[in-house]
C-alpha cells in the first residue's frame, strides 16, 4: 500500500484579497445581480440543466469579494467516490463559467481546511478575483472515521484523519478545463 501525502491549505490562507469594496460598488455593479443569477439556475431541477443545490451569497466588503456558499451533502456527493465528486464539481463550474462568460471563469476548484473547525471544503476564486465559492463538505468522518471533538463549535482531532482514505473519495484539485453546455 503506498502512502499518500496530502497537503491541503487552509481556507485564510488562499482566499482572494481585492481592494475593499463600497457597499454602492457591491449593490449596484452586477456583483449582487450575477451572483443571483448563478444561485437561480444552479437551484433548478437536473432535467432543467441545474443541480437542485441551494447556494447562499455573502457580500464581504473588506475583502473586496462576493461568496458564493453552499453546504454539500455526502450522500449525494459522494455516491461514485472520486470520479462522481469531480462530475458533480465540474458541472457547477459550467454553470457558473456559463452565467459569467467574458470574465475570469473558474479554472480550479481545491481542497481546503478550515482553520477553526479542520472541517473540509472546496474553494475556487472567478469573476476576475471578485466573486468565490466556498463548498462545506463538513468533518467527513463518516468517510474516514475521524474523530470529531463536539464542544461549543465542533472541530476534527486532525491527528486521527486518515488522508489515503479521504483522497479515495475527495480529489484535491478538480480542474476545470473547456466546459460545454448540456
Amino acid at each position: 500500500m503506498t502512502h499518500i501525502e496530502c497537503t491541503v491549505p487552509y481556507l485564510t490562507d488562499i482566499q482572494a484579497v481585492n481592494q475593499p469594496l463600497s457597499l454602492w460598488h457591491a449593490h449596484w455593479r452586477g456583483l449582487v445581480e450575477t451572483a443571483f443569477q448563478i444561485r437561480q439556475k444552479v437551484s433548478e431541477p437536473i432535467n432543467r440543466g441545474g443541480l437542485d443545490f441551494l447556494l447562499m451569497q455573502y457580500e464581504n466588503t473588506k475583502r473586496g469579494v462576493e461568496t458564493l456558499r453552499g453546504q454539500v451533502q455526502s450522500k449525494r456527493f459522494l455516491k461514485d467516490k472520486k470520479a462522481g465528486v469531480d462530475e458533480w464539481i465540474k458541472w457547477l463550474c459550467t454553470i457558473i463559467n456559463d452565467k459569467i462568460a467574458g470574465f475570469k471563469q473558474i479554472e480550479k476548484i481545491t481542497l481546503v481546511r478550515l482553520p477553526t473547525t479542520e472541517f473540509l471544503a472546496y474553494y475556487g476564486p472567478f469573476f476576475s478575483n471578485q466573486m468565490e465559492i466556498i463548498l462545506y463538505i463538513g468533518s467527513r468522518e463518516d468517510t474516514d472515521g475521524a474523530t470529531v471533538i463536539h464542544r461549543e463549535r465542533s472541530e476534527v482531532d486532525m491527528t486521527t484523519r486518515n488522508w489515503d482514505l479521504l483522497s479515495e473519495y475527495l480529489p484535491q484539485t478538480v480542474l476545470i478545463n473547456e466546459t460545454k453546455r448540456r
